[in-house]
């Protein structure tokens, strides 16, 4: 008998939102959208996507993960460069279109058999990924296009550990059922969330979550009296009432959230500048660019600048032996406001130059700030991308950037 050898994996699975109601043309647009949206959030951040094993199960995908890749890496930057992917699609998608996912993390040993990769870690990760609780913190939160869910393994070993762009204060806990008599504690948030859910939009989910079942929707018992309830279905219950908890824990960090990424959007600054000022002064040719977005190769830093209705990200590319810092902007569609994103840059202790590009509420899609090199007449350059919003005055800025 074939010894079976243990190795290693970290696990990502993703799933669409309602794939089953898209007729056989939804469906191949679908794929044709999601899979190298993947694949672009995976190299961006530095996974090599030739070195993952992927299981195709049409509108779900799990990727297998070499042990010496960081699993950081799947979280940062990984979903906020998915999430802001699927959304600048769905903007322009048809509402039958739009691509909205929940995505599993997990990690542990499997052993590979004629089939591939195979082991109880998977059975895990499927059943976070199709948990109720995960559904709902999805469908709670209309505006957002991506839901994640971690078993408490990977909270362990990555989420509280105060990795760059994570934040162990944004999960909220769970309990997800394996098996009738078995379950496992998972963390849930919601990535790069925009959405101005009501109070109403909130209890609704909380009053579903509280009558859904751990297992599959089809599982989902019937109302009985209490004399009647059997252990199994208690258990049900019990699971029904974890899962109603974290989904008012996810509802918590939605409103959070949308007052400005868990945290108060800074006071503007006295006078702070909007306009255009001096962007090109003492510049020479080719170190600052119109507009990011003709930039080729580019790839987002992960670094969301998004309060309220106001989106905001920053970009780099290099081109020519030089590299650009630029950002790009835009409003919620059900609330567009009046604004901008600028790149301002400047060099040692001189003052800020600012490369403004304002966002008219009645722009339907992006706009793009120009493109600054790191280096400016062979001197380094501090480099912040601010975005901003006229009324009521308001403006977040990224971390100053040198020489990146």
């Amino acid at each position: 008998m074939t010894e079976r050898v243990s190795v290693y994996r970290a696990l990502f699975a993703i799933d669409v939102e309602r794939s089953s109601a898209r007729d056989n043309a939804g469906y191949a647009r679908m794929r044709e959208a999601l899979f190298p949206a993947v694949v672009e959030a995976f190299e961006a951040s530095g996974i090599d996507w030739a070195r993952c094993e992927t299981q195709d199960r049409g509108d779900e995908l799990i990727v297998l993960v070499e042990p010496d890749v960081p699993k950081s890496r799947l979280v940062y930057p990984l979903l906020g460069h998915l999430a802001e992917t699927l959304r600048h699609r769905n903007r322009t998608a048809r509402e039958d279109d739009v691509i909205r996912v929940r995505v599993a993390l997990h990690a542990g040993d499997l052993v590979r058999d004629a089939h591939g990769l195979t082991g109880s870690p998977k059975v895990v990760l499927a059943r976070m990924l199709n948990a109720p609780a995960t559904k709902l913190a999805l469908a709670g939160t209309p505006a957002a296009t991506v839901v994640l869910v971690v078993s408490d393994v990977f909270h362990t070993d990555v989420i509280s550990q105060g990795h760059k762009g994570i934040h162990p204060e944004e999960f909220a806990g769970t309990t997800v059922a394996i098996t009738d008599s078995k379950t496992v504690r998972a963390w849930l948030t919601v990535i790069g969330h925009r959405s101005q859910a009501s109070a109403h939009d909130r209890s609704a989910t909380l009053e579903k979550a509280r009558q859904a079942s751990p297992g599959d929707d089809s599982d989902k018992p019937e109302q009985v009296p209490t004399a009647s309830v059997t252990p199994r279905r208690r258990r049900w219950l019990l699971a029904a009432g974890a899962a109603g908890v974290a989904v008012l824990m996810i509802a918590v960090i939605v409103v959070l959230v949308s007052r400005d990424e868990l945290g108060t959007v800074p006071p503007p600054e006295k006078d702070f500048p909007t306009a255009a000022e001096e962007c090109h002064t003492a510049t020479g040719a080719g170190e600052i660019l119109p507009t990011g977005s003709a930039l080729t190769s580019h790839a987002q830093l992960g670094e969301i600048l998004d309060f309220g209705p106001m989106n905001g990200s920053v970009w780099r590319t290099v081109k020519d032996s030089r590299t650009y810092i630029w950002g790009r902007a835009g409003s919620d569609d059900h609330d567009r406001q009046n604004g901008g994103i600028m790149t301002r840059w400047k060099i040692g202790n001189g003052p800020w130059h600012n490369c403004a590009v304002p966002l008219p509420a009645t722009e339907p899609d992006y706009v793009y700030s120009p493109a600054v090199a790191t280096q400016i007449s062979g001197k380094d350059t501090t480099i912040e991308v601010c975005l901003w919003r006229d009324t009521p005055p308001a403006h977040k800025c990224s971390a100053p950037r040198t020489n990146t």
